[in-house]
């Protein structure tokens, strides 16, 4: 896999050649988003902008919504990472319908795999973050094909702890198509996680 970005003791995954769904969106490009279904959409001019951006203490990813595709929804992929050993995974990523959950199997080098959970609040759940999540970028609209509606939505924080004495080689996610994936940073074994809430 090639691509990333190397800040610190932190690696910015590229995964733009992974994305499947169009979740952002800007006001001339409305019509294209479709994040769960319905035609909605995040207004990206109220995120960060393309490129690096900063979210307790871990540097992310953000993608251009004017791209075809901007995020990854959870479809049974198994998705290559570079090679190392790592703390950490953080994500960048929501649920469109309520807070779900699902099993991530974590692939090492020489086996065996090991099980894990990730999962993400609602994008609309700014208040209470339900599956362990730190708060992410914030925009204040729900767009659709049609009209801009005031309503606070949200990027969660993700972080899946690995094991740093193994060589991870890949992530290979459960068919939950309402969890979707913007961006994805991993942490060299020594890092604290990021700031602290």
């Amino acid at each position: 896999m090639g691509g990333e970005i190397r800040r610190g003791r932190f690696t910015l995954v590229d995964l733009t050649p992974y994305f499947n769904n169009k979740g952002l969106s800007l006001p001339q490009n409305r019509t294209q988003a479709n994040l769960g279904g319905m035609g909605s959409s995040i207004p990206a001019e109220e995120l960060p902008p393309p490129g690096e951006f900063v979210n307790c203490g871990v540097p992310f990813l953000m993608p251009d919504a004017l791209w075809p595709r901007d995020n990854m929804a959870l479809e049974g992929q198994e998705l290559p990472l570079p090679r190392g050993r790592w703390d950490r995974a953080h994500f960048l990523g929501l649920s469109d319908l309520s807070s779900f959950k699902g099993e991530v199997a974590v692939v090492y080098q020489g086996g065996p795999e090991e099980l894990s959970s990730l999962g993400f609040s609602a994008f609309n759940s700014v208040a209470v973050p339900l599956c362990g999540e730190k708060p992410g970028p914030t925009a204040r609209r729900l767009r659709t094909h049609l009209r801009d509606t005031p309503m606070e939505l949200r990027l969660w924080h993700q972080t899946l702890e690995l094991d740093p004495r193994r060589e991870l080689l890949a992530l290979r996610f459960e068919d939950i198509p309402v969890l979707h994936v913007f961006a994805l940073t991993l942490e060299e074994a020594g890092g604290d996680g990021g700031d602290r809430l």
